[in-house]
């Protein structure tokens, strides 16, 4: 790098390397005319030259700049710049040619700056998305450089990804409701504001708290309009430092926003994983030292025991395909399973699958997907998994996926809706206040999209309902006061509603 000061100095330059002296800038209300003199190109094509100005006193290529492309001859070169410059402030300026091989500043001038033009909002696109997700803006007097733009969406700040003088690359920002707002843009104190409303989706309404005990680890289903809670480890406080696993059962009324209790099922169970529903009727698969299937009738409001499970242990996944439940893995706290069995509601009849080829495990989380089961995550003794597994009934074979991008972690939510599935929650040792994120799997391409974050309290060992093409995620527990131990934490009661597909 070489650094030229006077107009003298030109005599005695090398002829290898370019020198140019900066001029004396000529300020207005509209920002600022910067000119130099290039004395000597050198030997070199030059292949940018232009200005850089600051605050600081020796302004270099890292702090504002104003470049050109291409050759550039000697004699005198100009350029405008009428955005950016805040009013009443001391700027110092050079002139900058690069080659290939050179780099070259001249001599510092400074100048007050009498102001700029405003920032100004032509368009932006979209109108509408989710939180954190990209928009475009078009305008004018942005000023190129982020480092003095702030972009809100509302009273949020948003984050630029880049930034040229007629156009900004953004994150809307982050806003935990369903709402229209202004995007506004503030470039070196000058600020200006969209005529149209940018529309912010949510996909999270909070709905009416389950009425009974703190709760975590029911099991679940849903049959037309109604969510049904079952069981669980309910607790007469806030925080838990131990429980009782309960026979209660709850339905949740969509449509009423409401709770009711219904009759108390006939055994105790304590496998939240153990439930699902076949041509709307509940099955609960319960857990401990005899499994056996209820099957509930919703209309009367009843329960009837169907058959023994021919497997082992307890804490198993569940997936459904034709009207046939696979039932697999889990633990009887000495050893792991990797066992799966079909179960045929009609015949009442139970037959072994091939194994799950995964590490054995319990607490893992399980779907459905055009035709095919998908076995994620879950926990094995010493270890967190993040491997997701997908079985074809069809050859009885399964097939390893990518990982879960959000980590190792168990005691997770899955749900389905219009055809989409939906995976997260859970926790793991290092994290027993649990993961808030929700990722949509890509069936067709394997990979997997983030979604909006839950935001409610529990993280992990959730209910979840899928009603309508919306799904309602509530009680569960995490660890009390930001801790990392079982020993000690907080079971909720609240419910929130998960729509993916606001418009």
């Amino acid at each position: 790098m070489f650094l030229a000061n006077c107009e003298k100095d030109a005599e005695v330059q090398p002829k290898d390397y370019p020198f140019v002296i900066t001029q004396t800038p000529s300020v207005d209300s509209g920002g600022v005319v910067f000119s130099a003199d290039l004395k000597n190109t050198g030997n070199q094509t030059i292949i940018k030259h232009g200005f850089v100005w600051s605050t600081e006193s020796n302004p270099t290529i890292h702090d504002f700049s104003k470049l050109f492309d291409g050759r550039a001859g000697m004699g005198i070169y100009s350029c405008n710049v009428n955005s950016g410059l805040a009013k009443d402030q001391t700027y110092y300026v050079r002139a900058y040619v690069r080659t290939g091989q050179y780099e070259v500043y001249g001599n510092v001038q400074s100048f007050d700056s009498k102001g700029s033009l405003p920032p100004e909002i032509f368009s932006f696109t979209p109108q509408k998305g989710f939180a954190g997700e990209s928009v475009i803006i078009e305008g004018a007097n942005f000023s190129g450089n982020k480092s003095i733009v702030t972009v809100k969406f509302g009273e949020k700040i948003a984050t630029i990804d880049s930034i040229t003088d007629e156009k900004i690359y953004v994150k809307s920002s982050l806003i935990t409701e369903n709402v229209k707002v202004k995007i506004s843009i503030r470039v070196a104190g000058m600020e200006t504001s969209s005529i149209d409303d940018y529309k912010v989706l949510f996909s999270w309404v909070k709905k009416e708290n389950y009425p009974g005990l703190g709760n975590h680890s029911a099991a679940y289903f849903s049959i037309n309009n109604y969510g049904y809670m079952i069981g669980g480890q309910e607790y007469d406080s806030d925080v838990n430092t131990s429980g009782q696993f309960c026979n209660t059962l709850w339905r949740y009324n969509a449509d009423e926003n409401a709770w009711q209790k219904m009759d108390s099922m006939p055994f105790i169970n304590q496998d939240r994983r153990g439930a699902f529903v076949i041509e709307n009727i509940g099955y609960v698969l319960t857990s401990g030292n005899a499994p056996a299937i209820y099957k509930y009738d919703n209309i009367s409001d009843s329960w009837t025991r169907e058959t023994d499970y021919p497997g082992n242990g307890f804490t198993f996944t569940t997936f459904v395909i034709n009207n046939e439940v696979y039932v697999g893995l889990g633990s009887d706290y000495s050893h792991l399973y990797n066992e799966f069995f079909k179960y045929n509601p009609i015949t009442k009849e139970w037959s072994e699958c091939a194994q799950f080829p995964g590490y054995g495990r319990f607490d893992a989380i399980s779907f459905t997907n055009n035709g095919k089961g998908y076995v994620a995550l879950g926990y094995g003794i010493y270890n967190y998994y993040k491997d997701v597994w997908e079985y074809n009934p069809e050859t009885n074979s399964w097939l390893r996926k990518n990982d879960f991008p959000g980590g190792e972690r168990g005691m997770s939510v899955s749900f389905n809706i219009k055809g989409k599935t939906y995976l997260g929650l859970g926790s793991k040792g290092e994290n027993y206040q649990g993961y808030s994120d929700i990722w949509e799997y890509q069936q067709d391409s394997d990979t997997w999209l983030k979604k909006d974050s839950y935001i409610g309290n529990a993280k992990w060992n959730n209910i979840v309902f899928t009603i309508n093409d919306k799904a309602y995620i509530g009680t569960g527990a995490k660890s009390y006061g930001g801790g990392s131990s079982w020993s000690i934490w907080r079971s909720y009661k609240d419910l929130w509603e998960f729509n993916p597909n606001i418009e």
